[in-house]
């Protein structure tokens, strides 16, 4: 990248501040093209980035935004004839501003796929750590300017200032692209790490037709999130029992008879399943039974799927995860339309849904919390729930949706959120990517 900054620029910053603020003026300049280079990566050129491996245009962007100003600015410095203890100067406060610019966005918005909001950082300690880091990659970095410059100077005349600043150009380039390969092998070696669940103490009940039903005790939570509703406190006085599994096809077929599925299979959840087909299920099922069977409510919904944490997921904040715990649109999805939210970074091993129970269960036993298929809730949809605390509440007494909740095979990683909310525009909408978990009232 070369940036053009006239002669007059560089006189009239001489004239009124020292080297140290013509640095930062400069760096600002430079940061500042990385940033539009971001944007217009994101915006336009996903496609061009777009691939089955698992790399994915954002981070490329946020890669540009950290990385190449800190290659450049030293460069820069070094073909204007600076000295190395100036171009390690400039190194260093560019590679500190970028940096911490890059985290503050990362952080501060929810970046897709970007897992540097993973880090829990003091603001203190990780200025004190990014400062004498620093001067590290600001010292090696000047160094090779310096050489470049040298073997630049042979081979090219003065008046070929363009063609100087080639080496610059492809050593930024390649580190760059070293950054990429070294972060996505990184990603398609990492481990599985799981959080164990002592299933034990889990409270199982079997029914008539093979499903498993966990108990779900009472108890108080915190309701919804920053990202999608006000956090307010709901209190549940009744414990229930919730279907360990998606309701399988399998299932479904010896209650109602049909399998109406899109994709068949004996241990794959039932869908192109409405409101209204849940709903009957349950009325059939607990008349075999003689007991009460009926869909989660909303809020007993997040409960149990929050299982008495309070992060993003039932396993914690990292996105990063989430392939090893549901089934969501991944590098494994071919849908043609969901290019905009395929996370091409990991491979959950399944294209559409998967077999119930083949990820691990959350901290209360529940499997498929998170992704797989949409799970239909008992109330009307409302488009923000009441911020006020409540006890046992049921949602709007009318409406024209009914909630969907729990994300699918097509969804992206923030829909698998515990908080994230859906609707189907009528309760008669059938699709292939929903389905239904069953409760069953204590007898």
């Amino acid at each position: 990248m070369v940036l053009p900054i006239s002669a007059q620029y560089y006189e009239q910053v001489n004239a009124n501040k020292d080297r140290l603020a013509m640095a930062s003026i400069t760096n600002i300049r430079i940061l500042g093209w990385g940033l539009v280079a971001a944007i217009v990566l994101n915006f336009i050129g996903a496609e061009c980035f777009a691939s089955p491996e698992p790399m994915d245009y954002l981070i490329i962007s946020g890669m540009l935004v950290a990385y190449v100003p800190f290659f450049i600015s030293p460069f820069r410095a070094a073909f204007k004839g600076k000295s190395f203890s100036y171009c390690v100067g400039r190194g260093w406060m560019t590679f500190f501003l970028s940096q911490w610019i890059f985290l503050f966005i990362t952080m501060h918005f929810d970046l897709r796929y970007v897992e540097f909001k993973e880090i829990d950082l003091n603001a203190g300690v990780g200025v004190s750590i990014a400062m004498v880091l620093g001067w590290i990659p600001g010292l090696i970095i000047s160094a090779v300017a310096i050489v470049c410059k040298k073997i630049a100077d042979q081979f090219f005349s003065n008046d070929r200032s363009v063609l100087r600043q080639v080496p610059l150009i492809v050593l930024a380039c390649v580190f760059c692209g070293a950054g990429f390969l070294v972060y996505t092998k990184a990603q398609e070696n990492r481990p599985i790490e799981v959080i164990p669940v002592d299933l034990q103490s889990v409270k199982v009940l079997p029914n008539s037709i093979g499903m498993k039903l966990v108990w779900i005790p009472p108890g108080e939570f915190q309701m919804g999130s920053k990202d999608y509703e006000r956090i307010h406190t709901v209190k549940l006085t009744k414990g229930f029992w919730a279907g360990q599994f998606e309701v399988t096809q399998d299932q479904y077929q010896k209650v109602m008879g049909i399998n109406p599925s899109e994709y068949k299979g004996d241990d794959l959840p039932v869908e192109r399943i409405s409101w209204n087909d849940a709903m009957e299920f349950c009325r059939k099922l607990g008349l075999q039974e003689g007991k009460t069977y009926r869909l989660p409510t909303e809020a007993e919904w997040e409960y149990a799927c929050r299982a008495g944490t309070t992060t993003k997921y039932s396993f914690g904040d990292a996105v990063g995860r989430l392939w090893q715990y549901g089934n969501y649109c991944d590098a494994s999805n071919t849908s043609q339309n969901r290019d905009s939210v395929r996370d091409r970074r990991h491979n959950d091993g399944y294209d559409k849904t998967a077999p119930v129970g083949s990820y691990p269960p959350n901290p209360w036993g529940l499997y498929d919390i998170h992704g797989n298929i949409w799970e239909w809730c008992a109330d009307w949809y409302q488009v923000h729930y009441s911020p006020e605390a409540a006890t046992d509440p049921t949602g709007p007494e009318k409406g024209r949706s009914r909630v969907l909740r729990g994300g699918g095979w097509n969804s992206a990683f923030n829909d698998c959120e515990s908080s994230a909310r859906n609707w189907a525009t009528d309760p008669a909408t059938k699709s292939d990517q929903i389905g239904f978990r069953v409760v069953l009232d204590p007898e």
